[in-house]
């Protein structure tokens, strides 16, 4: 199963992400590939264990060795060869007094070790290992140890060290003493909860434990331990979602969900089989809150590029909320800006180029990858032994709450591709499948999946990671020396390797994606790679290639290269911007722009920008009419967003630029709360300055007069849930699942009808449809935007009515129509009446009026 939307129980303490759960049936590769690729509509199923298990036993079969030897630091790994070691079942030691030296838990001592030679120069350390199954690291609450020592230990799992006791700080060798003698055994319970997080994963984990002694002439040593696990309690609440990741901050269990958005829009469900009503507190994250709307539950709290919001799940119920734009860009004409390779730097990426994109304001962002320093070395980019904490991860926790902090203020929603600084660990100096997977791991944990896709209008983007760690060190030679590895094939750096699974998985996805968007225009690529930048290991490039022509990908945006390049892929003919310029003194960024089937860029030094947008009002919300000024050097603005928070007593909002008079009409409004929020798309030359005004439409104290209003319709057939009439009435517009769609249409002229309950002047109409083409197979949404008018009458039957409003054979522009209404006529009855017999969806009708009746 490769998917983004998965249902499932996340474990209360621990932060691992969701997307590792897979399956214990499965085998690693597969394991791994589901955390590496993100495909919406796959849902998964909550699962808990009914009781404590434990994974070793005390008094179970270790593997020692009691030599006196350096066993160096290789033995803590997964991948040590101990075949040589001798096996014995605990308790392990040595003792004058055999009786006396045991514990309660575990007894006396079963297999005496070896001191070595001299009983007064006994050897200082001795090394055990042991393996343990994990079947669902999503389903762990609490990992809990007893422990039996005489003198010191210091216990691994999977290479890192988990807990010492009775040790002290630093490096510890073959040679150094614990911290002080023991008289019995000591006795302990230890909860190694949280020094185990992201650090256990699926199927086989290695445990090794050093034991040391006090002196080199004490007279007893002593050794046995129990691992056990607690499941998570049973609850009857799962979640998928779509277009969204879970991420750090969820916590099922208590209620709690953490959301990072990868697309424009997306939904999620909470199914809840409690049997009692409950109240999630939800997270969105990497997204403007001014310009996202939930379909259900209560705002608490915005920040600036994310909000929080409540949401009641009635007992033995579930909830779909709908979160996403308000307005939508232009589906065959939109902007947007990319970089790569800002390597979390705070100067200059935070300084310069998020300053200045942030005042351009673009719907979204792409970043194609490198967005953690990392730490290269040698071996491809994995690092030496002696750097930033071998053998912990490369990449820390750390990295990524500091570049999510730079992104704290940039409103934008910024979609990422990870590269090889963000993926540096997995074993590439040891060759260790012990770590294999932890830093698509750590993606997930904080920024969701590596691999996923998403639509803007009629263009498709494909975020694809193609830099990834493989699971099995056989198949590949020399760690990350071959830069690329789409589907090696059955050949890999040496014609003896067997087959790369997770490229050929990969290969699948991609190929699969790419073929559901074949109605696009347009189809994006995004990755840290590009073409040029592969070695030619299996035929790599050759199958990227043949699968991007394939499916005729119109464009290629990546980084990787600290420079910028912009040209025609020779074999291909696609072309391609490199972009990895994020983390140079003076860093740039491309304001690309797709226009039909063209795709376009303009690449802009930060340095060079001397944008400015000086809001000479209160821009709080507490203004009527409020103005900008914009004033530009250095390049043509194609496209900058302004953001004014005006007084939510009004609605509806107008822009015009103050020098001529023009009204603006990329304009848009939308009544909060606690503002009315008004964004306006426009443009302004280099060396230019220009001042905008925004003021209410006239009338603007209107309301939503056909809200939940009742709807009837002509047609007779039984609508399919979410396709009903009223759903064109409930407030969710915009959504390409929730609108009203007549069953029977052909050779009919079908219509809509609204009962306002009292006579209103209608001042506006708006018509929403679907944000964007081809989501049930259809090539494009031209139709419903066609051949309709708005009739308006006081007779339900409308015997005799007048025409509000028309669109013709052209179709409008984008996916709303707004019309004002001339008619000052007083209407109860408001009709959307096809005037052809084709194909019909609305998403929203919205008829606005002064608030109160008027008559």
């Amino acid at each position: 199963m490769i998917g983004e939307t998965r249902g499932g129980k996340l474990r209360k303490r621990f932060e691992w992400s969701r997307r590792e759960k897979i399956g214990v049936a499965l085998v690693l590769a597969l394991l791994m590939f589901a955390s590496l690729c993100a495909l919406p509509g796959t849902a998964g199923v909550a699962k808990a264990l009914a009781s404590s298990v434990t994974w070793i036993e005390g008094n179970a079969e270790w593997k020692y060795m009691d030599n006196g030897s350096n066993q160096g630091t290789a033995w803590r790994g997964a991948s040590f060869n101990d075949s040589g070691w001798s096996t014995g079942a605990g308790p392990f030691g040595y003792s004058g007094n055999y009786t006396q030296t045991s514990t309660t838990a575990f007894g006396q001592i079963n297999k005496i070790i070896s001191y070595g030679p001299s009983s007064s120069n006994k050897y200082a350390t001795s090394y055990f290992r042991n393996s343990f199954t994990v079947d669902d690291v999503n389903n762990i609450d609490k990992v809990e140890a007893m422990i039996g020592i005489d003198d010191g230990l210091v216990l691994y799992v999977n290479g890192q060290e988990a807990y010492r006791r009775n040790m002290p700080s630093g490096s510890v060798t073959y040679t150094t003493l614990a911290s002080s003698a023991l008289g019995p055994p000591d006795l302990a319970t230890v909860d190694l909860t949280s020094s185990l997080q992201g650090v256990l994963h699926n199927g086989a984990n290695v445990i090794a434990v050093e034991v040391h002694q006090a002196t080199a002439g004490s007279s007893d040593l002593y050794f046995d331990m129990s691992l056990t696990l607690t499941p998570l309690t049973q609850s009857g609440i799962t979640v998928s979602e779509t277009g969204m990741a879970q991420v750090l901050g969820t916590d099922i269990p208590n209620n709690q969900l953490a959301f990072r958005m990868r697309a424009l829009e997306g939904s999620f469900t909470i199914n809840n089989e409690d049997g009692s009503a409950e109240t999630f507190t939800v997270t969105i994250r990497n997204a403007d809150p001014d310009y996202i709307t939930v379909s259900e539950g209560r705002i608490l709290s915005k920040g600036a590029n994310s909000f929080v919001f409540e949401v009641d799940v009635p007992a033995d119920d579930s909830v779909t909320v709908q979160v996403g734009p308000w307005y939508y860009p232009d589906p065959d004409n939109f902007y947007f800006i990319a970089w790569s390779d800002n390597q979390e730097g705070s100067t200059p990426f935070k300084n310069k180029l998020l300053a200045k994109a942030e005042r351009i304001n673009p719907v979204f962002s792409v970043n194609a990858g490198d967005v953690t320093a990392g730490t290269p070395g040698t071996v491809g980019g994995a690092g030496h032994a002696t750097e930033y904490g071998y053998p912990n991860d490369y990449v820390k926790d750390e990295d990524y709450t500091h570049y999510l902090s730079l992104l704290e203020n940039y409103t934008t929603p910024i979609f990422e591709v990870p590269g090889n600084h963000d993926l540096v660990r997995g074993g590439w100096v040891d060759r260790s499948d012990a770590r294999y997977g932890m830093g698509e791991a750590m993606w997930n944990k904080y920024l969701g999946p590596t691999t996923y896709s998403f639509d803007v209008g009629n263009t498709h983007f494909m975020m694809t990671n193609f830099h990834y760690d493989m699971p099995d060190w056989t198949k590949r030679w020399g760690g990350n020396l071959n830069n690329g590895y789409l589907k090696m094939g059955t050949v890999g750096y040496q014609t003896t390797l067997p087959n790369d699974d997770v490229g050929e998985a990969l290969y699948n996805w991609m190929n699969s994606t790419f073929a559901a968007a074949a109605g696009k225009t347009n189809k994006i690529a995004v990755s840290h790679h590009n073409f040029n930048m592969f070695v030619s290991d299996g035929n790599t490039v050759g199958t990227a290639r043949d699968l991007y022509s394939e499916h005729d990908v119109s464009y290629m945006i990546s980084g990787h290269q600290h420079n910028y390049q912009s040209n025609v892929d020779p074999v291909t003919g696609i072309p391609y911007l490199v972009i990895g310029t994020a983390s140079h003194s003076n860093p740039a960024f491309a304001l690309v722009h797709v226009n039909g089937s063209q795709i376009t860029h303009q690449h802009m030094l930060a340095d060079n920008i001397n944008l400015s947008i000086n809001y000479n009002g209160s821009n709080n919300g507490t203004l009527a009419t409020n103005t900008a000024t914009i004033q530009n050097s250095g390049y043509n603005m194609p496209f900058v967003r302004l953001k004014f928070k005006m007084s939510n007593d009004h609605a509806v909002y107008e822009a015009k630029d103050v020098s001529t008079g023009a009204s603006i009409p990329t304009t848009f409004s939308k009544q909060f709360d606690d503002y009315t929020v008004v964004y306006v798309e426009t443009s302004i030359g280099n060396g230019a300055t220009r001042n905008v005004e925004v003021t209410p439409v006239a009338g603007a104290n209107e309301i939503n007069v056909a809200l939940n209003k009742s709807v009837s319709t002509s047609d007779t057939g039984t609508p399919s849930p979410g396709y009903g009439p009223a759903e064109a009435v409930d407030g969710i517009g915009g959504q390409w699942d929730n609108g009203w769609s007549p069953v029977t249409f052909e050779g009919l002229s079908p219509w809509l009808q609204v009962d306002l309950g009292d006579e209103y002047v209608i001042q506006r109409v708006q018509v929403d449809d679907r944000p964007y083409d081809g989501q049930d197979g259809r090539p494009a949404w031209s139709a419903p935007r066609s051949n309709f008018e708005i009739r308006a009458s006081n007779d339900p039957n409308f015997g005799t009515y007048a025409v509000l409003g028309s669109v013709g054979s052209t179709p409008y522009s984008g996916y709303v129509w707004n019309h004002s209404v001339t008619n000052t006529n007083a209407y109860r009855y408001i009709r959307y009446a096809r005037t052809d017999t084709g194909y019909s969806f609305l998403s929203e009708l919205r008829v606005f009026a002064e608030e109160g009746p008027s008559v």
